[in-house]
């Protein structure tokens, strides 16, 4: 498969700037991985990271030999990166790093790596989603709302919830803007992850297509193309009318915020979803991203789809008309999905990472 997109990577617009290439700080060294099974959500929030903590260190992204998938990406936004084995990593580099952050669910190789770090006297920070792969790291970070407690990671310190899930800081500062839930749905934004999810993407515009067809509206949807090439022009305006369908590559913040309704599912997009105050309805992938909708769900953040898979069109185009003629309640939910992720959590993860770093360089 073909990357796409990469250079609309959802990332902070700091990001781009080449302060991070400056002499003046320490190294901190972000080992992460992307990919179409595991997603392209660790390497997004650690490319986030990076620009928040551009006025302490310099990232360098360590990759694994057999990872060409984060490579486009962090070419795209100018960062240094490596791939290499972790055995040579740390007896090839001559400049110890100030801290290293991990984010990956692929953990091979990684309790040599972080004991050598230790034994160097380097602070190991990682980011976990609903503590899966718990690494014996000096600090963990779990920022889902699925479940995750301080004693299912190892960590010496931990920071779990949604407080400490990592956005685009642009969708917080969207939230200074009047929260307006219109009385139609006229536009709706479709984010079904960065993978191959041509499967999902049919059950879900078959399902807006018959809608749109029983009523007399005039439906924009904003499907977000994500990272790999799995036959996304197949579905176009041709294809697709009545509905007035167009493909986006994000930053998702500013398409999120002008649509109606958010159909997502149950990674990072829902998340963004939430921070938005879009109304959302999230399908799942897998039991993962099933016990995060849950989850929302019963927090009163979201329609629960259930599994992608067995989503029917018309169960879909039914719930849809129901809502259409709901505002009140599309309103309640957004309002209770701004209340579970605030938006601010790259700043408050970046401050623990800065805090780590400059109490080894002290």
């Amino acid at each position: 498969m073909a990357i796409t997109g990469a250079k609309k990577l959802t990332a902070a617009p700091e990001v781009r700037k080449k302060s991070h290439e400056s002499g003046r700080f320490p190294p901190l060294w972000i080992h992460t991985a992307a990919g179409p099974q595991m997603g392209f959500g660790h390497l997004g929030r650690c490319m986030i990271l990076a620009g928040e903590l551009r006025d302490c260190a310099r990232a360098f992204f360590v990759l694994r030999p057999d990872d060409p998938w984060s490579v486009g990406p962090l070419k795209a936004h100018g960062f240094k990166y490596q791939n290499v084995d972790f055995s040579d990593l740390w007896r090839e580099s001559a400049i110890r790093p100030a801290a290293v952050l991990i984010d990956t669910r692929l953990s091979g190789g990684l309790d040599a790596f972080i004991s050598t770090a230790k034994e160097k006297n380097v602070p190991v920070l990682s980011l976990h989603d609903s503590g899966l792969n718990p690494l014996c790291s000096d600090i963990a970070v779990d920022g889902s709302i699925a479940g995750t407690s301080h004693r299912d990671l190892p960590a010496r310190r931990t920071f779990v919830g949604p407080a400490y899930m990592v956005l685009d800081p642009a969708l917080h500062k969207l939230r200074r803007r009047p929260l307006l839930i219109g009385n139609e749905i006229r536009s709706i934004f479709v984010g079904l992850g960065g993978g191959d999810a041509r499967k999902y993407f049919s059950r879900v515009l078959d399902g807006l297509r018959l809608w749109a067809a029983g009523t007399e509206r005039a439906v924009e949807v904003t499907g977000m193309r994500g990272f790999v090439d799995w036959g996304q022009d197949d579905f176009n305006d041709e294809t697709l009318r009545p509905l007035r369908f167009h493909w986006e590559s994000g930053p998702a913040a500013g398409f999120l915020r002008n649509s109606d309704l958010a159909v997502t599912s149950g990674g990072v997009s829902a998340y963004e979803a939430l921070c938005s105050g879009t109304p959302l309805l999230a399908l799942s992938w897998d039991s993962l991203q099933q016990a995060t909708i849950d989850r929302i769900d019963e927090a009163g953040g979201c329609v629960n789809l259930g599994a992608g898979n067995d989503l029917a069109p018309e169960f879909l185009a039914g719930l849809l008309e129901k809502m259409a003629g709901d505002a009140a309640a599309r309103e309640k939910m957004a309002r209770c999905g701004m209340k579970i992720v605030d938006g601010r959590g790259a700043k408050r993860v970046a401050a623990i990472v800065r805090r780590a770093i400059l109490r080894r360089e002290a």
